[in-house]
């Protein structure tokens, strides 16, 4: 591939003032930065990534409207979820997507136009004069998009997205489901969500934030969506996972839960780190059966509770839910939210909801075949508090690690714990451990005459 793509940056290099083709393992806002700082010798600069697929005039078009910041409208690829873009009219204080009124109509091209944005990604095209004003942040940022549009609002340069044609296509990694299941009716009161969290969870009561927050659980709120044979209780606020995939009965990353029909099976224990609102853990919950179990693990009040719910709703008796964070050591830890429109990326930091952390290892659980691990950021501190569960048992796991600059530390300990990485969409990786690798590869070599 690299040939190919290089093959191709040399076709193309009598068309423009420069193009850079090199193999990096730097993050993606350090090279970004540097290209920002190196590219001066044309007027205009365009970046984009390679699963963005655009028409030939596209280039032309946005030059043509000479502005500081542009992108075009880009649809998901045929058969993804039609419910994202590329851009967001709209951003919180942390720079994530807040809701606002036209969107929708400029994402489903109702209204026509060039449109001023809080933040644009995937293609843009960028006047060079304001190049010195402009990063895409430090390697630490978790989205290099959203610190590069933060440090473009914040000195007051424009970006703007434009649809006023078809520009071409980006791969968004969820599969449009064939059928949308709207709203299911059935009350749930205050009184059910108590007895189903202390049912599940006997420490509720020892639990004095959880109680407290049960007490004045805002159960009006909420409604049943169903998703495939999935229920899931969820309420009215906005949010990336509930609002874009739930509500519109869209499956959470299928592209993980592919993975967990291959390598977890009837009987087995498997481990869910980050269990959210049970997005995985209900789909494990099928697959281990009566005889397995399904350990969940999710520290914020809230989602916890709503984890519960769905446990109880969707009947799995094998799934147990923890209200605890895992890492190296035992103590009260604090969790905050950088995002207010994605509760599920919270991360450990000195202020925030107080929550109990705990050792992986202390929970004495035998047998583990399989762990999915998605805790924004804490992995390895997770996995240093179990390392005698991974080193006993060895489970397959799929890890998401963030794309910051200890990316690559994070990665050689997971390695070093004797394990073969592959990478995966949207920063998960398929960790297995080598022996049984080379049992595969020992398998595969056998000829039967």
């Amino acid at each position: 591939i690299q040939t190919k793509v290089r093959d191709w940056c040399q076709s193309l290099s009598g068309k423009y003032a420069s193009i850079t083709c090199e193999k990096s393992t730097l993050p993606a806002s350090q090279i970004k930065n540097s290209f920002l700082r190196e590219s001066t010798e044309s007027d205009l600069l365009f970046i984009t990534s390679s699963d963005v697929f655009l028409k030939p005039f596209t280039l032309r078009f946005l030059a043509q409207k000479n502005l500081p910041i542009i992108a075009p409208l880009l649809r998901p690829a045929p058969k993804h979820s039609d419910v994202y873009r590329n851009f967001f009219l709209s951003a919180d204080e942390s720079g994530y997507y807040k809701e606002h009124l036209d969107y929708y109509d400029i994402m489903e091209r109702k209204k026509i136009g060039t449109f001023k944005a809080d933040c644009v990604h995937a293609a843009y095209l960028i006047q060079n004069k304001y190049v010195d004003e402009l990063s895409f942040g430090e390697p630490s940022s978790p989205w290099d998009f959203i610190a590069f549009s933060n440090v473009a609002r914040a000195n007051q340069i424009s970006q703007f997205i434009c649809n006023e044609r078809e520009f071409g296509f980006f791969n968004f990694g969820v599969l449009q489901k064939d059928i949308l299941i709207p709203c299911v009716t059935k009350n749930i009161d205050r009184e059910d969500v108590r007895e189903i969290a202390s049912r599940l969870n006997p420490d509720v009561n020892s639990d004095a934030n959880l109680k407290k927050y049960l007490e004045q659980f805002p159960v009006d709120t909420y409604s049943l969506f169903q998703v495939n044979e999935d229920l899931y209780w969820v309420d009215e606020k906005w949010d990336w996972v509930k609002s874009h995939y739930i509500k519109k009965g869209i499956k959470w990353e299928p592209q993980i839960e592919e993975l967990f029909s291959k390598y977890v099976k009837a009987g087995d224990t498997v481990l869910d780190l980050g269990g959210h609102i049970g997005t995985h853990a209900l789909s494990l919950s099928r697959i281990v059966g009566n005889k397995g179990a399904v350990h969940v693990f999710e520290p914020q009040a809230k989602l916890f509770t709503e984890l519960t719910v769905n446990v109880a709703l969707n009947n799995c008796e094998n799934v147990h839910p923890h209200r605890v964070a895992l890492g190296e050591y035992e103590k009260i830890a604090h969790i905050f939210h950088p995002c207010s429109t994605n509760e599920g990326m919270a991360m450990i930091g000195e202020n925030g909801e107080a929550i109990s952390m705990k050792k992986l290892d202390d929970f004495n659980i035998q047998n583990v075949s399989f762990i999915k691990i998605d805790i924004e950021g804490y992995e390895i501190e997770a996995l240093k508090g179990g390392i005698k569960t991974i080193l006993k048992n060895k489970p397959v796991m799929i890890v998401e690690v963030l794309p910051n600059a200890e990316c690559e530390q994070r990665l050689d300990f997971i390695r070093n714990l004797g394990y073969e990485l592959s990478p995966l969409e949207d920063y998960n990786y398929l960790c297995i451990p080598k022996e049984k690798v080379l049992v595969r590869e020992k398998i595969e070599d056998v000829i039967i005459l």
